[in-house]
C-alpha cells in the first residue's frame, strides 16, 4: 500500500471510519478472511474485503470480541504453550 494514493485509501476506509471502527477492528476483520496467493492491486483487494464489513459486523461489542480474539491469536503465535510449535522428538522406545 506504500505507493497507493492516500485519497483512494481514505475513500475505501470511509464507510468503516464513518461507522466508528478503529484500526484494530479493521485489522481483525481483514484477518478473518482468506487472502489470495497473489494480489495485483492492494487497494482493490482492500476495497473488496471491506465492501460488506459494516453489514457483517454491525455492533461494537462484537467487534471488540473479534479484536480480542485477534490479539489472543497473535499472542499465541508468539508464545506457543510448552511442547507446541517447537521441535518434535521421536517417541522413546
Amino acid at each position: 500500500m506504500g505507493r497507493a494514493a492516500v485519497p483512494r485509501i481514505a475513500w475505501i476506509l470511509k464507510e468503516v471510519a464513518d461507522a466508528g471502527w478503529t484500526a484494530d477492528e479493521v485489522i481483525a476483520f481483514l484477518d478473518c478472511g482468506d487472502a489470495p496467493g497473489t494480489v495485483h492491486r492492494p487497494s482493490g483487494f482492500l476495497a473488496g474485503q471491506l465492501k460488506t464489513a459494516t453489514a457483517q459486523w454491525q455492533h461494537a461489542e462484537g467487534r471488540a470480541r473479534a479484536v480480542q480474539a485477534y490479539r489472543d491469536s497473535r499472542r499465541a503465535e508468539k508464545d506457543p504453550p510448552p511442547g507446541v510449535g517447537g521441535r518434535l522428538d521421536a517417541p522413546a522406545q
